[in-house]
């Protein structure tokens, strides 16, 4: 779990790119770039981080207030069936509530400098699956493509017939995840060499 906030850290800090001695905001690493100070951007991931953290205690105090009423305070008599519907409602909405207030503070870059001009123009689809497929590693698109057709490959059933029921689904699906694992290394392939494509350095076979 802390790996996993880790990451949302992350993701909120690498959308400042550096540029000269300060950086440049791009909302969610794709909108129009805005030139902010470094310590515009310090003071915006410390505001973030700060406030990621209070949504986490903030929700684990929910949800053990939310055990504690299930667990001490309910009657013994109560029916569980009928007491596990506030409970199970009071966890979605507990959800519902952490993901809205990381949002809000994840755009808080966005509201605080609208009105700002920007000094670029934001990145296109291609330039953004790009940038996504370069951050790939060869090793864990192999790696996730073997898990994945890891656990198909648990799910087959070997004393039934191969082309019935669970079976056939998992000998079509397998071919599925080798065939998209495949694709993906040839788009990063592909994508660490359009630039040399681009600039007419193509290989001569001649």
């Amino acid at each position: 779990m802390a790996a996993s906030f880790d990451q949302v850290r992350e993701i909120f800090a690498n959308q400042f790119e550096a540029d000269d001695d300060g950086y440049l905001y791009r909302q969610n690493s794709k909108a129009a770039p805005i030139r902010v100070s470094a310590r515009e951007r310090d003071g915006f991931v410390a505001d973030f981080n700060r406030d990621l953290r209070i949504g986490i205690w903030g929700m684990f105090a929910a949800m053990g207030a939310i055990l504690a009423l299930m667990l001490f305070i309910l009657p013994l008599d109560v029916d569980s069936d009928a007491s596990m519907v506030p409970i199970g409602a009071g966890f979605v909405m507990i959800f519902i509530v952490a993901i809205v207030s990381q949002g809000w503070a994840f755009r808080a870059p966005a509201r605080t400098l609208t009105g700002r001009a920007a000094v670029g123009a934001a990145r296109t689809k291609d330039e953004m699956q790009r940038r996504m497929l370069q951050k790939m590693d060869y090793r864990n698109i192999a790696g996730t493509t073997a898990a994945l057709v890891a656990v198909a490959a648990l799910r087959y059933h070997w004393g039934q017939p191969p082309f019935s029921g669970v079976n056939l689904f998992i000998l079509c699906i397998i071919p599925l995840l080798l065939g998209g694992g495949a694709f993906t290394a040839w788009r990063k392939y592909r994508s660490e060499h359009v630039k040399h494509m681009d600039r007419g350095d193509r290989p001569r076979w001649s």
